[in-house]
């Protein structure tokens, strides 16, 4: 017999309520107030995370640090959780799905 709850949902629910992205999200809507910028400003946290995640991998590989295979599988791997960080980030608004 199913509860009822999804586990998908409910880890979502518990990163949505981290106490790490209250802090950050307050930190954001004072810097920018309206929910729009505060969205897009979001978005380019995001692309400048997931561009600094890509290049500490393609550096470590053009150095030969790491085997190249490795490196890609590494960012294949660790973008997916990275861009899940982002979510809690976002505001409630629906134009936020668009950003």
């Amino acid at each position: 017999m199913r509860t009822g709850k999804c586990r998908v949902s409910s880890a979502v629910a518990t990163i949505a309520v981290a106490p790490w992205a209250e802090s950050v999200s307050s930190m954001l809507s004072q810097l920018l107030p309206a929910p729009l910028l505060l969205d897009v400003g979001c978005c380019l946290v995001g692309i400048l995370g997931a561009t600094a995640w890509l290049g500490i991998w393609s550096y470590l590989a053009g150095t030969g640090r790491v085997d190249p295979k490795v490196s890609r599988k590494i960012v294949h791997c660790g973008s997916g959780p990275l861009f899940l960080l982002t979510w809690p980030l976002f505001s409630a608004a629906p134009e936020a799905q668009l950003v």
